[in-house]
């Protein structure tokens, strides 16, 4: 097979990430440098190396720092099952360390990712596409690289609506070249989300609104849609309601279906699509284990690492399609825990899943809560449409004030565990971490976790740099408390 040999960059930024991995996004054929973007599908190919990149560890895959765990096992929504393997302990703990490889890989999986954007961005003006497919290309490198640039932000910065001083904190390097010159963090916060809506808007403005890829897997590529999406999420975390909330009203406009009821629990196995906007693809043959960080099969059992606390368990109402199609309560070693099986299969191998990386689902909740203040009657709108395909015994809520902003915010939790928000959600929105004082029995016995809560103001709401990072690079200056 062929490849494309990208510039040693990310090695200023981390120190365990090779400059010379092949881009296996399947239905991906790869070429050498020297004869990189020779055809207009070259540039295809090397966009969906982008996206193979969130599958590597520390993004989507494997144990240690999986995304899809790590925003709700430092959270309130999840407790380390006893019979388990202990992965991801020092999160659990919230013993941050530069060196822990569990809070510290998606820094470098997220910027190996970003040198793919950048290196497809180099390479646009080399005269082999029409200018209309220039503007196309450039902008799905530009909204990944965007997207990219957030999670990275979002983990290892304080967030706009974090605190008074977090727009003037300690950025992160928005990196828009392969080059290898000295990084440093020598932009603050606001400048950096800044540069993120910069690349999300051009994008927006120029992708295409269908943007297909091989059948049936129709979203796993960007299209306006989910650009569109995306802005409501970052205008959320920056604190621009207005934005948030246009930019969720054009996604919905494009994309409206939250998910029927029935379709739902199939969407968890990957079968069906209704109501995502961007799926990281996954096939048999690549078997990444997206799930093996919440459980594993043994003997026919369900043998987690992590388990639901009972009183987050208990939110979910027996009439909620949630709560049998992401839940199962079962024995293992004698004992019954509340198992996660979001990510467990689509029928064929275990924990081989696609990654929901973003639903519209979400997009109803950012604009509910954007609409809130300013149009309290859209918001409980929003919400009435999303609580319309999840219970069953759906009767639309007539609430206002502070009873509407919680029910916004317990959808928020219940629809969204599992899916890299929960911790983001309580930084975002200054309220600390409380967690129950239950065991990881699904009746709540069982010893709770050594470390219950964690103020808003501490340092560790921001994940430390990794020091492998620092150790290659000196200007990149460690966050405070590490």
């Amino acid at each position: 097979m062929k490849r494309i040999i990208i510039s040693c960059l990310v090695l200023t930024l981390f120190a365990n990430v090779s400059c010379e991995r092949e881009l296996d996004q399947f239905s991906n054929t790869n070429t050498f440098v020297d004869a990189a973007f020779k055809t207009s599908s070259d540039y295809r190919f090397a966009l969906d190396g982008i996206y193979d990149a969130m599958k590597s560890p520390g993004y989507f895959s494997g144990d240690s720092g999986n995304q899809n765990i790590l925003a709700d096992l430092t959270s309130d929504n999840l407790i380390q099952s006893p019979t388990g393997r202990l992965t991801n302990n020092r999160a659990w703990l919230l013993e941050f360390g530069s060196d822990d490889g569990q809070t510290t890989t998606l820094y470098g999986a997220a910027y190996f990712a970003i040198s793919r954007a950048n290196f497809v961005l180099e390479n646009l003006n080399k005269g082999i596409l029409s200018p209309a497919e220039t503007l196309q290309v450039e902008a799905e490198a530009r909204a990944l690289r965007g997207i990219l640039h957030f999670d990275i932000a979002r983990a290892y910065c304080k967030i706009p609506t974090q605190s008074t001083d977090a727009n003037n904190s300690l950025g992160i390097a928005y990196m828009t070249t392969t080059s290898n010159n000295p990084v440093t963090r020598d932009l603050n916060v606001a400048q950096v989300y800044d540069k993120i809506i910069n690349d999300l808007e051009f994008a927006k403005t120029n992708i295409p609104t269908t943007n297909s890829t091989p059948a049936p897997f129709s979203k796993g590529r960007l299209n306006k849609a989910a650009v569109a999406g995306l802005l409501s999420r970052v205008y959320l975390f920056k604190g621009d309601k207005a934005k948030a909330l246009s930019a969720a009203e054009e996604s919905i406009t494009l994309s409206p279906s939250v998910g029927s009821i029935n379709n739902f629990p199939l969407v968890w196995n990957s079968t069906n699509q209704d109501g995502t906007l961007f799926e990281i693809l996954n096939s048999d043959a690549e078997r990444v284990t997206m799930g093996v960080s919440y459980n594993q099969i043994v003997g026919g059992a369900i043998r987690s690492e992590f388990v639901l606390y009972r009183d987050f368990y208990n939110l979910y109402k027996d009439t909620d399609i949630r709560k049998n199609t992401y839940f199962q309560v079962s024995a293992y070693s004698g004992q019954s825990y509340v198992n996660v099986i979001k990510y467990n299969t689509r029928g064929s191998l275990p924990n081989v899943v696609n990654y929901k990386y973003l639903r519209t689902a979400e997009v109803y909740l950012n604009g509910a809560e954007a609409a809130f203040d300013s149009n309290p009657a859209r918001a409980l709108a929003l919400l009435n449409i999303l609580r319309q395909s999840r219970y069953s015994d759906y009767t639309p809520l007539n609430i206002t004030g502070t009873a509407l902003w919680d029910e916004i915010q317990k959808e928020r939790r219940l629809e969204l565990m599992g899916e890299a928000d929960r911790w983001y959600t309580l930084k975002r929105l200054g309220l600390g971490l409380t967690r129950p004082n239950q065991g990881a029995l699904s009746s709540g016995g069982g010893s709770p976790a050594p470390t219950l809560m964690l103020s808003s103001t501490s340092d560790k709401w921001q994940w430390p740099i990794p020091i492998e990072a620092i150790n290659i690079n000196p200007g990149i200056k460690q966050n405070p408390g590490y």
